[in-house]
């Protein structure tokens, strides 16, 4: 059996991300997508009150105290308990390794990434201080915390799973994203493990009618795969621990869902059964096939 990193250094290899299930999903603001251009090239999301910048004092203050000093610091704040709720949600309730969702202008455009660092408060150069002085502006919003984007360039609005739309409508700086994160995820992963559970998305991309007969040979081929690896080296797979997520629209994702997965130990025989499977049949086969080779024990 393998050691707990020796199994996600293989799931590396494979290129499967593994989604720890704690790993919270947030959609944070950007003033109307103003602030986006500088979280996004800058690699940073932030939240503003900048009169309130003590961490520590935020931290471990409770509610009420924050509100307070939110009344005292912007008293034209007609929602201060709102405003304390946002800003102690930044700085307690996130943490590294959870998913940010940030909307350009309209939303028109998400950039989608991970934090990377613990809250810190921005401190500018003597540059960024002389340009401040010359061109009139300021610098803001300098409560921060570090992300790197998981794609090469922001989502387009039209990519970006159906199901997620709603929360865009949500209300608040910071939204708690929880809900969304199997929409959030299948549209990032074509491939991921998140917990027990290994999900493999396949995008429907015609405008057309689905035929019944082309749904049937999908799912026909899912359990055909299985057989060709159970046969090749004896393996029993559970059939009954797959399940599909599908809103059988097109376009739109299909979802499969299985935890029956194969022991480790036949992790050897991976590059031989690529070989086979690329050679005689689909890539759907393979994507599935490669991923049946791995069995999670994490925790």
């Amino acid at each position: 059996m393998f050691s707990k990193d020796e199994t996600l250094k293989m799931l590396t290899n494979c290129e499967i991300p593994v989604i720890n299930p704690s790993t919270n999903y947030w959609f944070i603001r950007t003033n109307g997508g103003d602030n986006f251009e500088n979280f996004y090239f800058g690699q940073y999301v932030a939240i503003g009150w900048d009169k309130i910048n003590d961490l520590d004092s935020i931290k471990y203050c409770s509610l009420n105290d924050l509100k307070d000093e939110i009344i005292k610091s912007y008293p034209d704040d007609s929602k201060p308990g709102s405003t304390a709720s946002q800003i102690m949600r930044f700085v307690n309730d996130m943490k590294i390794g959870d998913y940010v969702l940030v909307p350009g202008a309209n939303c028109d455009r998400i950039a989608i990434g991970q934090i990377t660092s613990e809250p810190y408060i921005y401190k500018a150069s003597e540059q960024e201080r002389i340009d401040v002085m010359f061109f009139d502006g300021e610098i803001s919003y300098l409560k921060r915390r570090n992300v790197k984007w998981i794609a090469n360039r922001p989502f387009e609005r039209r990519e970006l799973d159906p199901m997620l739309i709603p929360i865009i409508y949500s209300y608040g700086t910071i939204v708690n994203a929880n809900p969304y994160s199997g929409f959030i995820n299948r549209t990032l992963y074509s491939c991921y493990i998140q917990g027990k559970e290994m999900h493999a998305i396949f995008d429907v991309t015609t405008t057309q009618n689905i035929a019944a007969v082309d749904l049937y040979n999908f799912i026909d081929s899912i359990f055909e795969s299985a057989d060709i690896y159970s046969e090749l080296y004896n393996v029993p797979i559970k059939k009954n621990e797959f399940s599909i997520k599908a809103t059988i629209n097109s376009p739109g994702p299909v979802e499969i869902i299985t935890c029956a997965l194969v022991p480790l130990s036949y992790w050897r025989h991976y590059h031989y059964l690529s070989m086979v499977l690329k050679q005689n049949f689909p890539l759907t086969y393979l994507m599935l096939l490669k991923v049946m080779l791995i069995s999670i024990h994490l925790d």
